[in-house]
C-alpha cells in the first residue's frame, strides 16, 4: 500500500488569508512532550511548542494554559495514537502519511475520516485542508469508489460536514441512473437521500461523466479547480460556523 505522501497541495485562491502552512522559525525553539492516548495504551511524541500552537489555536491555549503559563506537557488521552502520529508527520514533513490501497476497505479511507475530524475538532486548518485534497487526489488516481467508507461517513459526521459534502457531490457529478439500483443496498439512506437533494437544487439528471486520462480537459481537473473554493476553510472563523464544540483541556 503506497502512503497519501506525494500529493501536491491545492492553492487557495481565495482573498482570505489563512494561518500559512510554513512555520515562523522561532517556531522551532523548545520542546513540549505530549502525551497521547489511553492510560493503558499511551506514546509520547516530542514536538516543538512553536510549531503546535502555530498550527492549532486550541493547543496553543492548552499548552499556554490559556494565558496563565507556559507548560512543557501535555496529555491528551481522548486523542487516538494513530491519529496523532499522522498529524506529527504532517507537521514534520508538510505530508499525508496515510497508506490506501485500492481495496472497497482499506483502512487508510476510514483513518483519513478521523484525521479529518480531529483536525475539526483541534482546529488545525491547513490540516483539514490536506485531508480534503489527499482524499479527492487518492479517490482520482485510483478511481475505487469506497462504499465501505461513505457508511462510516455518516456514522461518524453529522449534516453539514465538508468531507460529506464532497463526497456527495463527486457521486452526484459521476453516477448514473443504472447505478442507483445496482448500488442502493450498500449506500447509506441518508446519504442517497442527499445525493438526490443535490440533483434537485442543481437541475440536474443523474449521469455518468467520463473520466478523462488526459487531465487537461477532464472532470478531474475542473473539480480540482473548485476544491478551494467549495471545500476549504480559510481560518478559524470559517471552521467555527461549521464546528460548535472547542474540546475541553484534557491535560487538567
Amino acid at each position: 500500500m503506497a502512503a497519501i505522501a506525494s500529493t501536491p497541495r491545492i492553492p487557495c485562491t481565495t482573498k482570505h488569508t489563512a494561518r500559512p502552512v510554513a512555520a515562523p522559525s522561532d517556531a522551532f525553539g523548545h520542546f513540549t512532550a505530549v502525551t497521547v492516548g489511553p492510560k493503558n495504551d499511551q506514546k509520547r511524541f516530542h514536538v516543538y511548542h512553536g510549531l503546535m500552537c502555530h498550527h492549532s489555536n486550541v493547543f496553543a491555549g492548552m499548552i499556554n494554559n490559556n494565558g496563565a503559563s507556559s507548560s512543557s506537557s501535555l496529555v491528551l488521552n481522548k486523542v487516538d495514537v494513530e491519529v496523532f502520529s499522522v498529524f506529527f508527520t504532517w507537521m514534520t514533513t508538510n505530508t499525508i502519511n496515510v497508506p490506501v490501497d485500492q481495496s472497497y476497505n482499506s483502512p487508510g479511507w476510514f483513518m483519513l475520516i478521523r484525521v479529518f475530524l480531529f483536525a475539526e475538532e483541534y482546529r488545525i486548518v491547513a490540516l483539514r485542508n490536506d485531508i480534503i485534497d489527499a482524499f479527492f487526489e487518492k479517490l482520482v488516481q485510483i478511481w475505487v469508489f469506497p462504499m465501505p467508507f461513505i457508511t462510516e461517513l455518516y456514522d461518524m459526521t453529522e449534516q453539514g460536514c465538508t468531507l460529506r459534502d464532497l463526497v456527495v457531490d463527486i457521486c452526484a457529478d459521476n453516477m448514473g441512473f443504472g447505478d442507483f439500483p445496482r448500488e442502493s443496498e450498500y449506500y447509506p439512506a441518508k446519504f442517497l437521500a442527499d445525493v438526490l437533494a443535490r440533483f434537485l437544487a442543481t437541475d440536474e439528471a443523474p449521469r455518468r461523466v467520463h473520466v478523462e486520462r488526459d487531465e487537461s480537459h477532464s472532470w478531474v481537473t475542473w473539480k480540482r479547480g473548485y476544491l478551494c473554493t467549495e471545500y476549504h476553510v480559510h481560518g478559524c472563523d470559517d471552521l467555527d460556523k461549521k464546528v460548535l464544540a472547542f474540546p475541553e483541556n484534557e491535560s487538567g
